[in-house]
């Protein structure tokens, strides 16, 4: 048998295009790996962040935003900022543009 020889210095591409396409195909399956596992864990995330917390009734919130606007608070008690029901703030601002009316 004869075994074939290469002169020196003439590359061997055989092996130059078989480690490419090793390292094409090498590279490609680490990319769709990393790819998968980044949706796996975005997923998750948005599951945990959307399903895990239990939804607000909008009723309930109305009740709550209802219930705050029908009651005297304090808004800053040291600069004296009280908040008033809103059906009282209504009358006053009436009553306040009638004024202005009346003046002009």
């Amino acid at each position: 048998m004869s075994e074939q020889t290469r002169p020196e210095g003439e590359l061997d591409l055989t092996a130059i295009i078989g480690w490419g396409i090793v390292s094409i195909v090498l590279f490609f399956v680490l990319v769709t790996a990393i790819q998968a596992l980044f949706f796996r864990y975005e997923r998750a995330f948005l599951e945990a962040r959307v399903y895990g917390v239990s939804p607000i009734e909008p009723r309930q919130v109305r009740a709550e935003q209802l219930e705050r606007i029908s009651r005297y608070r304090w808004i800053d008690e040291k600069q004296g900022v009280v908040a008033i029901p809103i059906d009282r703030a209504m009358e006053l601002i009436a009553r306040e543009q009638g004024a202005a009316a009346e003046d002009r």
